[in-house]
């Protein structure tokens, strides 16, 4: 990330350290660092929960019950929808995992 933001960072590895990296800049370029990494963060947590829910859905790894059997009213906002269809659409091109049952019965 410091790299983007001030190519001629000094950028070392720290033993011990939170992050393990240490980086030598301005304070301007160190916010500016930091806004985009939380910006990116932020982006890449919805990105994983998106994924985990296709995955979920490819995998089959819920428990429908009638109640989602039977039909209503769809009060999804526009937005709900298109993530809901980039779900669906992830959940087609993700692996399904096998797994084979340890109990009998």
């Amino acid at each position: 990330m410091a790299v983007s933001v001030d190519g001629e960072a000094e950028i070392w590895t720290t033993h011990g350290g939170p992050t393990g990296r240490m980086v030598l800049t301005t304070a301007d370029k160190a916010a500016e660092i930091q806004g985009k990494f939380n910006h990116f963060k932020k982006h890449y947590e919805k990105e994983v929960a998106i994924f985990f829910e296709a995955f979920v859905q490819a995998n089959a790894l819920y428990r429908e019950t009638k109640e989602d059997r039977e039909p209503k009213k769809d009060t999804r906002t526009p937005e709900e929808k298109a993530r809901d269809r980039r779900i669906v659409e992830m959940a087609r091109g993700v692996e399904r995992a096998k797994y084979l049952k340890q109990l009998k019965g």
